[in-house]
Order: structure tokens, then C-alpha cells, then sequence
């Protein structure tokens, strides 16, 4: 299906009592819904009682605590609802940023709740920002916002962070059409799935990074650039061996070939990857461009 074969576009987003999601709740969801053209159709909008105390970090950012969610109604209550406004899957395109984060929390709050899979596509703007953005300082969705003018009146809280993921949408459409890319964006459709019963269900790989399990599974070598790193933004050449996920940031260990050494790559970080060869296959030549 393509983008334009959807009737309406969602942007969601959620706070929530911590960054795990088998072991952290929702305390609120938000969701701004709009047409192609970039009008504000509708919005949805819940607290959401965790049924847990909220953590004082978790409070610090967002501002919801035990005495604004004391009342409010249970996940069950408004994932239902939240459901219902959405309506069916082949005609809403749902959009987050970082969706992996806020696609994880509500498809384990979907399962606990006991309702269905409900088949939604979800675009990650994150990757695409990385892409379409480069020189940003970083692309957190509030330093977009400031960079690029986006509504910045409320942080962190749900409707708020929606609405600047549907400006960000809009603006990187925009430059898509520009530079003759649209058919990109649906590259980083993924789809909302329910954890299986009894698992310790994770996140999977950011869109757009699907190399790294090709290149684990593969044995393969990685020529890449890693920002932040003691050695600039001089190449070097990886042997991935697995990846993990710590308090919503992906780290991808790997042996080093520049320092002759196992280490530790946050996977935000790297940049231009290129998978060079299997490790069955090195003499071949070939290579494979995975940016």
C-alpha cells in the first residue's frame, strides 16, 4: 500500500513511568490526526492510570505524578477507546519518533490489556530525519523542533510531542517531493505487533539498520564512521557480533579493526555503514551500500 492510499495520518505519542517497556506503564497518550494536505483533523488525548507509583525521574520530565493520575482511567480503558478513534488499519497510517520506544510500550500495554493486534503501520520520522537531516546537531524531536520552528509551547507531554512529529512529517515530505525521494518514506513502514505470550518481548533494530543482523548472521565486515569516537570521523572497519538495547539506546558490540579490539558502538551514532563482505566471500569483491 502507498502513503497516499491512506484516508487519514496519525501522529502518536506516549509518556510513560520509565524507558522499558515489559517492565514500565503509560501514564499518558497522545495523538494529532491529519490529512495529506497538513490539516489538523482531530485529536486524542488520555492520562492514563499506571496502577504503579510514577519514579520521580519519570515525573521530572513529563510532570505527571500519583496525584494527577490518581483518577484517571486504566490503560485497558484507553487503548480501547484509543482503538476505536483510530479506526481500521487500511486506512490510517499511524507515524512516532524513536517509534521503536512508543510502538514497544503500547503493544505490551495492548497485550496486558487482553485486545487484539491491531495491524497498524507505524513510520519511524527518526530514521528519516537522520537521512533527510544530517546536519542537525542531533535529532532528538525537540531540537528539530527548535531548529526548524516547529511548535515548541509544551515538552513532553503527549498531544504537544504529536503535533511537532506531525510538523516533522510535513517538513520532511516536503523535502522529499523536493528531491524527487518520496518513494523513501515508505521504506520505514513497520508494523505494530503484539509480544508473544510469556516473552520478554524487545524492541527490534531502528528501521533503516536492518545491516546490522545481516552482518551478524553473516559474519560480515563493516566499513562505517562513528561520531563521538576518540578516533574523528577517520573510517574504520567492524566484525558486529551482536547487538542490545539499554534504557532505549541500541549498543552494537563488534571487534574493532582500527584498535584490535572488542568494543561497544551506540548504533545512533554511526554513520555511512557499509557491509563489505561475509566472511566466506571476502575475496570476492563484493559489497553491499546498507545506508
Amino acid at each position: 500500500m502507498v502513503l497516499s492510499e491512506y484516508r487519514s495520518l496519525v501522529a502518536f505519542d506516549l509518556e510513560t513511568t520509565g524507558l522499558r517497556a515489559e517492565t514500565h506503564r503509560i501514564v499518558e497518550v497522545g495523538a494529532v490526526r491529519f490529512d495529506q494536505t497538513g490539516h489538523e483533523v482531530s485529536i486524542f488525548q488520555s492520562l492514563v492510570n499506571p496502577g504503579c507509583p510514577v519514579p520521580e525521574p519519570a515525573r521530572a520530565i513529563h510532570g505527571l505524578g500519583d496525584e494527577e493520575l490518581r483518577l484517571a482511567p486504566s490503560a485497558c480503558q484507553v487503548l480501547a477507546s484509543f482503538l476505536e478513534w483510530l479506526g481500521p488499519p487500511q486506512h490510517v497510517l499511524l507515524m512516532a519518533h524513536n517509534a521503536c520506544f512508543d510502538a514497544g510500550f503500547l503493544a505490551w500495554e495492548l497485550a496486558r490489556a487482553g485486545l487484539a493486534e491491531p495491524g497498524h503501520q507505524v513510520i519511524d520520522t527518526l530514521p528519516l530525519a537522520r537521512r533527510y537531516l544530517p546536519k542537525v546537531p542531533n535529532h532528538r524531536l525537540g531540537t528539530l523542533a527548535e531548529q526548524f520552528g516547529f511548535d515548541c509551547q509544551q515538552t513532553h507531554r503527549a498531544v504537544a510531542d504529536s503535533r511537532r512529529v506531525m510538523q516533522l512529517w510535513l517538513y520532511l515530505t516536503q523535502k522529499c517531493v523536493a528531491e524527487n525521494t518520496e518513494a523513501r518514506l515508505e521504506e520505514n513502514l513497520v508494523r505494530l505487533r503484539l509480544p508473544s505470550p510469556g516473552s520478554s518481548f524487545e524492541p527490534g533494530l531502528p528501521v533503516g539498520c536492518e545491516w546490522v543482523q545481516t552482518a551478524i548472521e553473516g559474519g560480515a565486515m563493516v566499513r562505517l564512521i562513528y561520531e563521538g569516537g576518540s578516533k574523528g570521523d577517520e573510517p574504520r572497519e567492524i566484525t558486529p557480533i551482536k547487538w542490545t538495547r539499554r534504557g532505549g539506546i541500541v549498543y552494537l558490540t563488534a571487534l574493532c579493526h582500527l584498535d584490535g579490539i572488542e568494543k561497544e558502538f551506540r548504533l545512533e551514532r554511526i554513520r555511512g555503514a557499509k557491509l563489505i563482505a561475509a566472511a566466506s566471500v571476502q575475496d570476492t569483491g563484493y559489497t553491499q551500500d546498507v545506508r
